[in-house]
């Protein structure tokens, strides 16, 4: 019986690691991403305003 339940222990505590570690990723690339694309934008809007401002001049 506790070998049953220490066995159902393990593998609840191996899905809850598991979880942990999806969302963990899902996080820290979720963030890349946020990053990559915060960086993209601001160039784009860099060359936009540097291009106007050349002509401008």
């Amino acid at each position: 019986m506790t070998h049953a339940r220490l066995r159902r222990l393990s593998a609840l505590v191996g899905w809850a690691l598991y979880l942990v570690a999806g969302v963990g990723l899902l996080l820290h690339w979720g963030f890349v991403v946020w990053l990559l694309t915060g960086a993209g934008m601001l160039a784009i809007q860099w060359s936009h305003g540097f291009g106007r401002r050349k002509s401008s001049q």
